[in-house]
């Protein structure tokens, strides 16, 4: 410590107060000013039991006194290598030529009244001891203030500490909050996901089910035709022919009923032709409607990530197509269909989800004429442009319409006002056209005066190349 002390020592050059401390704070030199001041114990102690903070840049340092609430240094710290600090200051500028004035000698102010050497070393303008006696008197009796504002300074800080703890807690639980919110949305995510699958599947049944409908109708009508079939004739004509089969000749010549089998037999072959047609027809709509119900399954794989395939389409074709599957509900409710139809460029669009959207807007018309027990029931097709060049295809019906507070919610999932229905057709239909970037929209003049959907579906020209 050698080296050090006479470094300390050298220091006084700088200022007359000077403290060297350790990295840790222990006081291990003073200069003989604060020797004096503090007293030789004061070396290897702990510079905090000495030290208090001065809210002032000007104040380096304050010092517990005798009684006094500090003794201020004025000065800066020095930092070493060694990881000591050195203190350099003095006191207030003044205090040498206050001392003189208010004669008192260096011994005196280290052994007098600590009152006195506050005045001195803060910078108080006293110019006689009767007005520092005075002073002193005074700040005697503002003691209790100073404590009581030491105190509340005390608090402060303390409340301060508390405030931060708190703060820290907060964060904590904040943290805590935002990590449980993470989850939340993970498991909100999957949740929304598992829902959309759902409504898909929904989706594809209740596409399916119209179809599957218009399938089971056109099956029944072949196997009825076919129970009602005259095929069974040709057995008559075969069991006339086994009866005869020793003289056909004479039988087909001279018996009655013999001379009858030619003409028969070719009326015979004109019915049973017509019914031919009649049951090719029908199962020529049911593989269209079979194909149909495997387009709309693998259409969904869209969902997983797969985009639709654009097919050349044209419109009135593809109106055609939805008529014609729910063609034997239309007969059956004695429902008329007017077709209104512009001559519009092919165009290429997801043809089979276009489909889906107009079995949809079909059938519910067929629902909403069937419930008019009284006059017709029409359902008019329209298919053009409108004034900004966008397609568009309108199914207008004179059913039952659609109270104005429901208009809002038509499109909702779930929502219905059909006893039979699930909500799921027309809020399918509606996602299915956003797909295509086309939109779907509905409109009523009320209850009992009909209604209208329009379908606008954008014009991507085919490709001439």
């Amino acid at each position: 410590m050698t080296v050090g002390l006479i470094e300390n020592e050298s220091l006084l050059a700088l200022g007359t107060c000077v403290i060297a401390v350790d990295e840790v704070g222990t006081i291990k030199w003073l200069s003989p000013q604060l020797e004096r001041f503090l007293g030789v114990g004061a070396i290897g102690q702990d510079l905090a039991k000495f030290e208090r903070e001065i809210d002032s840049s000007m104040i380096g340092l304050a010092l517990d006194c005798a009684n006094v609430p500090v003794y201020p240094l004025r000065g800066a710290w020095l930092r070493r290598s060694d990881g000591e600090r050195v203190f350099v200051g003095s006191p207030g500028p003044d205090s040498k030529s206050k001392m003189v004035s208010l004669g008192l000698s260096s011994s005196d102010f280290l052994s007098g009244d600590p009152w006195t050497r506050f005045l001195i070393l803060t910078d108080e303008a006293v110019s006689s001891q009767a007005e520092a006696k005075k002073r002193v008197d005074e700040l005697k009796s503002h003691r209790g203030e100073f404590e009581s504002a030491r105190d509340e300074m005390r608090d402060a800080r303390r409340a301060a500490l508390n405030m931060l703890q708190n703060v820290e807690v907060e964060r904590k639980r904040a943290d805590r909050a935002l990590r449980d919110l993470e989850t939340a949305q993970s498991d909100l995510i999957r949740a929304s996901r598992n829902a959309g699958m759902a409504e898909v599947v929904t989706g594809v049944l209740h596409n399916v089910g119209n179809i599957l409908n218009s399938v089971n109708v056109s099956v029944t009508v072949v196997a009825d035709k076919l129970r009602r079939s005259k095929a069974t004739r040709l057995v008559q004509v075969a069991d006339l022919f086994a009866e005869n089969a020793g003289d056909l000749a004479t039988f087909m010549t001279e018996d009655e009923k013999g001379r009858l089998i030619p003409s028969y037999l070719a009326r015979l072959a004109r019915i049973l032709c017509e019914e031919k047609e009649s049951v090719l027809d029908e199962l020529s709509g049911l593989i269209s409607n079979v194909d149909h119900i495997k387009q709309i399954v693998s259409m969904q794989q869209s969902y997983t990530g797969l985009s639709g395939v654009k097919e050349r389409a044209v419109l009135c074709e593809l109106v055609e197509d939805a008529i014609k599957i729910n063609t034997t509900g239309f007969g059956r409710q004695g429902v008329e269909i007017v077709r209104d139809f512009a001559d519009l460029p092919p165009i290429l669009i997801d043809r089979h989800k276009l489909l889906q959207i107009l079995v949809n807007l079909l059938s519910n018309a067929k629902a909403a004429v069937s419930q008019n027990k009284i006059g017709e029931k029409t359902i008019r097709v329209q298919i053009g442009r409108d004034d900004s060049g966008t397609a568009f295809i309108g199914v207008l019906d004179n059913g039952i319409g659609i109270p104005q507070e429901d208009l809002t919610r038509i499109f909702a999932h779930g929502f219905t006002t059909r006893e039979e229905g699930h909500g799921f057709g027309l809020h399918s239909s509606a996602l299915a056209a956003k797909e295509f970037g086309g939109k779907l929209t509905a409109s009523s003049e009320g209850s009992g005066l009909g209604s209208t959907f329009t379908l606008l579906v954008p014009l991507n020209l085919e490709d001439p190349a």
